[in-house]
C-alpha cells in the first residue's frame, strides 16, 4: 500500500477541517481571530519602540510624546489580553478535538472485523493511532495557527527589511531555511522509532493495567511477583526512555545547529545596519527598529519553518490514525441475511483454520451436522481447538478452508450484523459493564430495556432473590470501584447474570463457550442442568473441557488436535471405551470418595 499517495496532506487537512467544524466550530473561529492578533501584537511593540527613540532625540511636546506612548501601549496591553484570552479558549477546544478523535479510534474498535481487535497486528494499529493523536491531535491546530501567524508576520516583517535593504532580507531566509531542512531530517529519524515506541507503549500499558487490577493484585501478594513485575515494567520503561533519548540527542543537535545560523545572521546583520548609519542611511531609531525587525523575522521564519516541520511530522504520524480507520468493518460479501426465525440447523463442510501469523492449522477438516433444535458438547483438552470453533460458529471469524452452512445458508455471505442479532453467546470472559444490572442483562439503555423481562430472566437463573434485596433492585450499579452505590457479584452469581443475559435476547441459537470453567465441578453441573431446561426447543451448542457436565447433551464431539476424534452419545462414546472414556475416567476419578491424593 502506497501510503504517502492514499494519505496526502490535502485529504487529511479536509478530514480534519470538516471534523472541527462539524463537532467544534468555536476552535476554527477562536483560532482565526487568533492569527491576526499575534501578528500585529510585536509589530506594534517595535514600532513604539521606534517612536519613543524618535520623541526623545527630536523633542517631541511632552504632552502629544505622553499621549503616544499611552495610547501605544494601551492597545498592546489589549492586544495581549486578547491573545491571552484566545489562546486560553483554543486550548480547551483542542482537547475536545482529541477527544473527538479518540472517539474515532473507539468506534473503529467497536466495529471492525473481530481478528482485527484481537491479533497483534491490529493491537499495534491501534497503539499507533492513539499515540498519534496523542503526539499530534492536541497540537494540531494550535501549530496550525502558529504556522499561519508565522506566515503573516514574514510577510509583514519581510515587506518592511525588504524595503531598507535586500541583501538582510536574502540572509535572513537563507539560514533559516537551512534550519528548516535540518529539522526535516531530524522528524524523518523519528518516524522511524514510532513503531518500536508503539509496542513499548502497549507493553507499559498493559502492565499497568494488570498491576492495578483487582484480581491480579491476589497473584501478585500471594506469590511475591511485586519483583518480577517491577523488573519487567523497569527494563519496558529503559526501553522506552532509549528511544526517546536517540530523539532528544537529535534534538539536540538541531538545536545546536539553529543556533550557529543564529550567529552568522546576526553577524552579517549588525554589520550591514551598522554601515548603513554611518553613510547617513537610517537614523539611529531606524537601527533599532531594523535589528528588531531581522530578529524578528528570523524567528518568523525559523518558527514558520519549525510548524511546517511539526506539521510534517504530524502528518506522518496521522497516517497511521488513517490507517487504523481504513481497516475493513466486516469480510462478509453481505449477498444476503441470514433469518433464524425457528431452532436452526448447522452444517461444518470441510473446515479448516489457521490464524494470519501462523501456519499450523487450528482446526483441520471439520465435518458435523447440527440439527434443529438438537443440543451438542464440544469437549476436548485444552488447546484441542474449542475456542475456535466457537469464533467460527459466531461468526467472529471466517474459515481458512469450507463453509459453515446455517439452514443451508453460507454465513460468510450473510450480512454479520444482521447473523449476530439472531444467536447468544455466554463466554468464560465475562464483561460486566458499570452500569445497571437491569442494563447488563438487556444490554440497552435505560429507556430500551424491559424491566419486567429483566426480572423474568433473572427468576429463571435464581438470581432475583439476590437482586431483589439491592437498595435499588435492577437498577443497582455494578463495580464499586467506579461507583460508590452499587455492587459487586460473585462468579457465580456473575455467570448466572450472563445467562439471564442470554435468555433476554431470546435467539433461536445459544452457545456457552466455558463460562463456568471457574466454578467447582458441582455449581458448574447446576448451571449447565438449568441452562440445559431454558434452552429447550433451540439449537444449543456448549462447550466444556468437563465431560461430566455435558452428558445431558443430545450428542458430543470430542475434539483432539484440531480434528474430530469421536462422535456420539455420551452412553455411546463409554461403550466405545476411547479417548473419550479414557479422559471421563480419568476426571471422574478425582470426585470419587475412594480416590487417595497424594501430595
Amino acid at each position: 500500500m502506497d501510503r504517502e499517495k492514499k494519505y496526502t496532506v490535502r485529504k487529511m487537512l479536509q478530514f480534519f477541517l470538516s471534523k472541527v467544524w462539524d463537532n467544534n466550530r468555536k476552535l476554527l473561529i477562536f483560532s482565526l481571530i487568533q492569527i491576526p492578533v499575534l501578528v500585529v501584537s510585536p509589530y506594534i511593540n517595535l514600532v513604539m519602540q521606534k517612536m519613543i527613540i524618535r520623541g526623545i532625540t527630536q523633542q517631541y511636546i511632552f504632552s502629544r510624546f505622553l499621549l503616544i506612548v499611552f495610547t501605544g501601549y494601551l492597545l498592546i496591553l489589549l492586544i495581549q489580553t486578547l491573545s491571552e484570552w484566545l489562546e486560553g479558549r483554543s486550548e480547551w477546544y483542542s482537547r475536545v478535538l482529541v477527544n473527538t478523535l479518540l472517539k474515532y479510534v473507539d468506534e473503529k474498535t467497536l466495529h471492525t472485523d473481530y481478528k482485527n481487535v484481537e491479533s497483534a497486528e491490529g493491537q499495534q494499529k491501534r497503539q499507533k493511532a492513539v499515540n498519534a493523536i496523542y503526539d499530534g491531535g492536541q497540537q494540531f491546530i494550535k501549530v496550525s495557527v502558529s504556522c499561519m501567524v508565522n506566515l503573516c508576520g514574514f510577510v509583514l516583517y519581510g515587506i518592511t527589511i525588504f524595503s531598507y535593504q535586500k541583501i538582510l532580507f536574502l540572509i535572513t531566509v537563507v539560514t533559516a531555511t537551512a534550519g528548516y531542512f535540518f529539522h526535516d531530517r531530524l522528524n524523518k529519524q523519528e518516524q522511524k522509532q514510532k513503531n518500536r515506541m508503539a509496542d513499548e507503549d502497549r507493553k507499559i500499558k498493559y502492565l499497568e493495567k494488570e498491576v492495578v487490577a483487582t484480581r491480579a493484585g491476589r497473584e501478585i501478594r500471594l506469590y511475591h511477583m511485586q519483583n518480577l513485575l517491577y523488573g519487567i515494567y523497569n527494563k519496558t520503561i529503559q526501553n522506552r526512555l532509549a528511544l526517546e533519548k536517540n530523539i532528544c540527542r537529535g534534538r539536540t543537535y538541531a538545536i545546536s545547529f539553529v543556533h550557529v545560523l543564529s550567529f552568522v545572521r546576526n553577524i552579517f546583520s549588525y554589520a550591514f545596519l551598522i554601515v548603513m548609519v554611518y553613510n547617513g542611511q537610517i537614523r539611529v531609531e531606524d537601527f533599532l527598529f531594523l535589528t528588531g525587525v531581522v530578529t524578528g523575522l528570523s524567528v518568523w521564519l525559523q518558527s514558520f519553518m519549525s510548524d511546517l516541520s511539526k506539521l510534517h511530522r504530524f502528518f506522518m504520524f496521522f497516517q497511521d490514525f488513517f490507517e487504523y480507520l481504513d481497516m475493513p468493518e466486516t469480510e462478509d460479501t453481505a449477498e444476503c441475511n441470514c433469518v433464524l426465525s425457528t431452532a436452526p440447523s448447522v452444517r461444518f463442510e470441510n473446515v479448516s483454520f489457521c490464524y494470519d501469523d501462523s501456519e499450523h492449522e487450528v482446526l483441520k477438516n471439520i465435518d458435523l451436522t447440527i440439527r434443529s433444535g438438537e443440543k451438542i458438547a464440544i469437549v476436548g483438552r485444552n488447546g484441542s481447538g474449542k475456542t475456535t470453533f466457537v469464533k467460527l460458529l459466531t461468526g467472529l471469524y471466517r474459515p481458512t478452508k469450507g463453509r459453515i452452512l446455517v439452514n443451508d445458508v453460507d454465513i460468510a455471505k450473510c450480512v454479520s450484523t444482521e447473523y449476530f442479532k439472531y444467536l447468544a453467546a455466554v463466554f468464560q470472559e465475562i464483561l460486566l459493564l458499570p452500569v445497571s444490572i437491569a442494563q447488563n442483562v438487556s444490554s440497552a439503555t435505560e429507556k430500551k430495556t424491559d424491566k419486567n423481562k429483566v426480572i423474568e430472566c433473572l427468576k429463571k437463573v435464581d438470581l432475583w432473590e439476590r437482586v431483589e434485596i439491592l437498595s435499588e433492585g435492577i437498577g443497582t450499579s455494578i463495580n464499586t470501584q467506579v461507583k460508590r452505590d452499587s455492587t459487586d457479584l460473585s462468579m457465580g452469581e456473575q455467570q448466572r447474570l450472563m445467562i439471564a443475559k442470554s435468555i433476554y435476547k431470546d435467539s433461536n441459537l445459544l452457545i456457552l463457550d466455558e463460562p463456568t470453567a471457574a466454578l467447582d465441578p458441582v455449581s458448574e453441573n447446576s448451571i449447565y442442568q438449568q441452562y440445559s431446561e431454558l434452552s429447550a426447543g433451540k439449537t444449543s451448542v456448549f462447550i466444556s473441557h468437563r465431560l461430566a457436565s455435558t452428558n445431558f447433551c443430545d450428542k458430543i464431539v470430542l475434539l483432539d488436535s484440531g480434528k474430530i476424534e469421536e462422535e456420539g452419545s455420551h452412553d455411546s462414546l463409554m461403550e466405545k471405551k476411547g479417548l473419550y472414556y479414557t479422559m471421563y475416567q480419568e476426571q471422574s476419578k478425582y470426585y470419587r470418595k475412594e480416590y487417595d491424593c497424594k501430595l
